[in-house]
């Protein structure tokens, strides 16, 4: 006899917000299926996706893009959420610690160059709010007084606009297998 789940249940189950369940069962990356309005998952399916799923070192990843701007959300997105990652694109801080104080995330890409609060800003309210979560600034002002003064908070990783599809992967990577490893 089969078991089937409901969406509070499944968050349960897999330790993922209801939130990104409701989103893995819209995009059909998490197998789903709808009673009327409401999302039901078939725990067998649920499992053997979980299987799958779990070899991939980038799978179930939680990352988070802060940038104002929207073509580097969306390239970024386009490029990580195939991996298995969980990707949220915000285009400003405000928005990323707003949502930081109810969701965690292990990777944080966030730009220093942003309208109404810059990227060292952020960073030092991240690092009060989600201080397990890894850091790595994106941007096209590498020698200046923000590269500088972030510097300053502690190691981070950067990635200098522009960059490829390469080299944000390598970073992902690197931060996988040493969440892995820990």
């Amino acid at each position: 006899m089969s078991t089937y789940l409901t969406v509070n249940e499944i968050s349960n189950y897999l330790k993922l917000p209801e939130e990104t369940v409701y989103k893995h069962a819209r995009s059909g990356k998490l197998p789903a299926f709808k009673v009327g309005r409401y999302w039901r998952f078939k725990q067998e399916e649920i499992d053997q996706w979980v299987a799958t799923n779990s070899n991939n070192p980038l799978s179930h990843m939680q990352l988070m893009v802060v940038d104002d701007d929207p073509s580097i959300r969306t390239l970024m997105g386009s490029w990580l959420t195939p991996t298995g990652c969980i990707v949220d694109s915000l285009a400003d801080a405000e928005s990323a610690l707003s949502l930081l104080s109810v969701q965690y995330y292990d990777l944080i890409f966030l730009d220093l160059m942003m309208p109404t609060m810059n990227g060292v800003e952020a960073m030092r309210q991240i690092m009060k709010i989600a201080p397990d979560s890894k850091i790595v600034i994106i941007t096209g002002y590498f020698d200046s007084k923000l590269m500088e003064d972030a510097l300053e908070l502690g190691p981070v990783t950067i990635v200098k606009k522009p960059f490829d599809k390469d080299t944000v992967m390598q970073v992902v990577k690197t931060y996988a297998m040493k969440m892995k490893r820990s």
